[in-house]
């Protein structure tokens, strides 16, 4: 009689990989920018953000 139960947490494992690809979506990710493009922030604070980069390349 063979053992037909799959080892003890392999769905749990199954899940927590899928749960990572759904949850860290990088298509929108850009290495040059000076903060994380998928977050929404308020105006000012990207506004300072943009001007502190910008100060930054020169």
């Amino acid at each position: 009689m063979t053992n037909k139960i799959p080892p003890a947490g392999w769905f749990k494992r199954a899940l927590s990989k899928l749960n990572t690809r759904l949850t860290e979506d990088m298509s929108d990710y850009d290495e040059d920018a000076d903060y994380d493009t998928r977050v929404k922030l308020p105006e000012w604070q990207l506004a300072a953000l943009k001007k502190r980069k910008k100060d930054q390349k020169r």
